[in-house]
């Protein structure tokens, strides 16, 4: 079977043509993947890979993105892991990014968090989709929000958040309210569908071994089931394309995914 990706449209930036497009809530030093430090004033750096540079630098940043689907809550790549297996791939992130936050640059000692971006591919036929982990972003905490914008309503930060991501996008709030309008749209899209998850990017790691919460479901064959996380969330499942798991002691083989095949 085959199935159909959309990648999520950003809304266009306004380009960088010198230090005064860069907005001063930000501060005045940044620094790069490489662990180099560019100060406000310097000439920002033309580098080959243009995510070397902070996410603010850039003339397309890319820090927010799709709402995950009510059916693929709980069931992200730190939800599933051991503590020692998910510290076996963030940790080795948060070095190669000099300990610095991809979006705005901000280099800090402990605290940064590792937020995975997956791709929602849809299905030509049926109701379950391949959800793709295609990255895995460094950053801090309040640039780790402006991905969570349900959340940050709930805690009260709804305000300060999507301040942060207009000035870091360099977006007016028209282009944020079409931002709105097409995230809503694409979340109402994926929660019709339930959610198989392809893992195959991840490669610190050869075989993941699963929390402890998480039990092999009574009936169905190479799926996964764990206690809701929160008041009112029913019983998680999961199932594992891509990478061999375990889950108490016994061990699966990878089950390649189909778009691994289909490439």
């Amino acid at each position: 079977m085959r199935y159909f990706w959309t990648p999520f449209p950003f809304p266009q930036s306004p380009p960088i043509t010198g230090w005064a497009d860069i907005d001063p809530l930000f501060g005045n030093h940044f620094t790069l993947g490489d662990g180099r430090v560019v100060h406000r004033g310097e000439k920002i750096p033309a580098l080959e890979k243009a995510s070397d540079l902070p996410g603010v630098l850039r003339q397309r940043p890319q820090f927010c993105g799709d709402l995950i689907p009510v059916s693929a809550h709980g069931t992200s790549l730190a939800s599933l892991l051991a503590k020692k297996d998910w510290d076996a791939i963030r940790k080795p992130l948060i070095e190669e990014r000099s300990n610095s936050c991809e979006a705005c640059g901000r280099r800090q000692k402990s605290g940064l968090n590792a937020h995975e971006i997956w791709e929602y591919h849809l299905p030509e036929h049926g109701a379950h989709g391949i959800q793709r982990l295609a990255q895995i972003k460094i950053l801090c905490h309040h640039c780790h929000m402006m991905f969570h914008l349900a959340f940050a309503n709930l805690q009260g930060k709804w305000d300060e958040t999507v301040d942060r991501l207009m000035r870091l996008h360099r977006w007016s709030e028209n282009q944020f309210e079409n931002f709105g309008g097409f995230v809503e749209a694409r979340r109402d899209t994926f929660n019709r569908y339930s959610w198989i998850l392809d893992l195959s990017i991840v490669q610190s790691v050869d075989t993941l071994h699963l929390d402890k919460v998480w039990s092999l479901h009574p009936e169905l064959d190479r799926v996964i089931c764990a206690p809701g996380k929160y008041e009112g969330q029913g019983t998680r499942y999961a199932a594992i394309l891509g990478k061999p798991w375990v889950i108490a002691d016994r061990q699966f083989p990878a089950y390649p995914s189909p778009l691994q095949v289909a490439a």
